[in-house]
């Protein structure tokens, strides 16, 4: 990797380089073209004024050679450098002597420009370094998610096996449920280790079309209900589902619903960890029609969160612990993902929060 960093710097250094070369063989010749109709006249009082402007402080001195001799110089006093570049071309003119016009450029002129390309040539080959050490990340990332994702498959087997011999359909069906889910999670993760590998990215803005397909989110929300029915068994909180009889109006696609799954759990599971210091914990989930938009709220009494927290929450990836004081359970990161993955489908994730009375989350797909 260092090798190759040094490489590309060398390389970027030397097309600077040359770029400044020609760059300034093409001044040089430009105003030789512009100069040689005054030096053919001997009119060196107009050849002066033009050339005056070009006496800047990268040029130390302009000179014309009539055969070998000094025929005209126009120097820069403020320049004081000593001389570093001399760029000469001969002049086509008509006659039998021989001209040649010089210009000189200063030492800080050509410093200056080497700092420069110094400069970027090192910005390049630390921005190759970190690509190459991004890549290598995102390699192990690949190779662990798609590990991962085959280690599932053998539990899974396991547990369709184990779902066969339950007698209650109500515990079989939920278990099926499960699996599934967690199929749909080694799913996501194989088809995430196979984009990593591509070396073709393509960016898009645009929105997921989310009504191209007739499905609505009752089955997912009873299997969602049903599960907490058999937790609360073990939980010291109450999770109660107030789901209205009218949401199989709104159609969406089984993407979003698949999608929506796991972000709704999680943040029930956020409001189960935020409550579990209150002895009389309630989670409420309300989903119901409102405006030909689907809405689904999770309402929890719990230890609530700081306004600092919430202004950060969803917005960037911040991570907080269980046991900080005037911040939320669970993980701030999955949300920040959370909101992320709801915006490709054009739905919105609102969070309203007070410290020591809870949090309402509103999911607002449109």
């Amino acid at each position: 990797m260092k090798k190759l960093s040094l490489l590309v710097a060398i390389l970027v250094f030397v097309i600077l380089n040359v770029s400044l070369h020609f760059f300034l063989l093409r001044q040089v010749q430009t105003l030789r073209e512009a100069s040689q109709t005054f030096i053919l006249f001997q009119d060196y009082n107009t050849l002066k004024n033009l050339l005056l402007p070009s006496l800047q402080n990268s040029v130390k001195k302009i000179t014309i050679l009539k055969n070998d001799h000094i025929e005209f110089e126009l120097g820069n006093s403020n320049v004081i450098n000593v001389l570093v570049n001399v760029f000469d071309s001969q002049l086509s003119l008509n006659t039998s002597d021989k001209y040649k016009f010089q210009i000189e450029y200063s030492l800080g002129f050509i410093l200056i420009w080497q700092l420069l390309i110094l400069s970027v040539a090192s910005l390049t080959a630390f921005a190759t370094i970190l690509f190459v050490e991004q890549q290598d990340r995102k390699n192990k990332v690949s190779e662990m998610a798609q590990k991962l994702a085959h280690d599932i498959r053998s539990p899974i087997s396991t547990l369709n096996l184990i779902s066969v011999k339950i007698e209650n359909e109500d515990i079989k069906d939920l278990q099926l449920s499960v699996v599934k889910q967690i199929n749909q999670i080694a799913d996501e993760l194989l088809k995430y280790s196979q984009n990593s590998n591509q070396t073709k990215i393509k960016f898009s803005d645009s929105k997921i079309d989310i009504h191209s397909e007739n499905v609505d989110f009752t089955e997912m929300l009873k299997n969602l209900q049903k599960e907490y029915i058999f937790k609360s068994i073990a939980l010291k909180q109450i999770v109660e589902f107030n789901i209205s009889s009218d949401i199989s109006k709104y159609k969406t696609s089984k993407q979003l619903v698949d999608t929506a799954y796991p972000i709704i759990n999680n943040l029930i599971q956020n409001s189960i960890e935020a409550t579990s210091v209150s002895v009389s914990g309630l989670i409420e989930i309300k989903v119901f029609l409102h405006k030909n938009c689907l809405v689904i709220q999770i309402i929890d009494n719990g230890k609530g969160m700081s306004k600092e927290f919430l202004s950060k929450l969803g917005h960037s990836k911040i991570s907080h612990g269980k046991n900080n004081d005037g911040g939320m359970s669970g993980n701030g990161i999955a949300l920040y993902n959370a909101k992320s993955d709801l915006n490709k489908y054009g739905a919105k994730l609102n969070i309203q929060s007070e410290l020591g009375k809870g949090t309402k989350v509103e999911l607002i797909f449109s």
